[in-house]
Parts: structure tokens; C-alpha cells; sequence
């Protein structure tokens, strides 16, 4: 073996080094990406719950209070009825 071959060698290895360290990058900023995009889509979807929870929350007031006046007004009856008793 001479220089040249062992030259010619140590430049293939470089080259493949700096290969694969382009792919190690890349690989990186992928992982990256992922990991952001994970993060918006839980926190869209935990907004959208909430806000969600915001909107139906005056239905869900307005159907308690209905069967709570529903109890009052059978209480009402309830006490006009004994005082006909």
C-alpha cells in the first residue's frame, strides 16, 4: 500500500462521515418537527375543549335550571293541593 491508496481511503471516509452526519441532522430536525407538531395538535385540542365546554355551558345551566324549577313548581302543587285538605 502507498500513500496514495491510503490518502485515497482516508477521503472516502471522510465523505462518509460527513454523510452521515447529514443524515443524523436530518434525522434531528424530523424528530424535532414531531415533537412540535405534537405539542399544537394537544394544545389546539385541548383549547377547542375548553372553549367547547365554554359554549355548551349556558345549555347545560339552562336545562339545570329547568328541572330545578320543574321541582319547585311540584312543590308549589304540592302545598296548594294540602291546603285545600
Amino acid at each position: 500500500m502507498d500513500n496514495t491508496d491510503i490518502f485515497q481511503k482516508l477521503q472516502n471516509l471522510e465523505a462518509k462521515i460527513d454523510q452521515q452526519s447529514e443524515i443524523v441532522a436530518k434525522v434531528y430536525k424530523a424528530q424535532k418537527i414531531g415533537l412540535y407538531t405534537r405539542y399544537a395538535y394537544w394544545g389546539i385540542f385541548i383549547m377547542i375543549s375548553l372553549g367547547a365546554a365554554y359554549f355548551i355551558s349556558p345549555f347545560f345551566n339552562s336545562v339545570k335550571s329547568l328541572y330545578s324549577g320543574n321541582a319547585d313548581i311540584l312543590q308549589i302543587l304540592d302545598g296548594v293541593s294540602t291546603l285545600q285538605d
